[in-house]
């Protein structure tokens, strides 16, 4: 969704970078305050926009500063997107 208007996003997991944790001293922060049951983290701008969850589309679009204007589509599939038989 934000990818298409410009808005880079990157994704880190814990296990795998460790190093994106604790070199962001708001991110180590909320986690040696509230341990790894913190995450998932969302930062916009090297602010923390959310704890413990995703937000919604609509949620994040507002914090970019972004108009939803086409509802999200889903798959008639059960949501995957790999089509009936294809998960797996």
């Amino acid at each position: 969704m934000v990818e298409k208007e410009g808005v880079a996003v990157e994704r880190f997991s814990l296990s795998q970078q460790p190093d994106k944790f604790t070199n962001d001293a708001a991110v180590l922060g909320a986690i040696n305050a509230g341990g790894t049951a913190i995450l998932p983290i969302v930062m916009v701008d090297g602010q923390i926009v959310a704890e413990r969850r995703y937000p919604t589309r609509e949620q994040l679009a507002a914090k970019l500063g972004l108009v939803v204007t086409t509802p999200l589509q889903m798959s008639k599939s059960g949501g995957c997107g790999c089509g009936p038989g294809k998960c797996g």
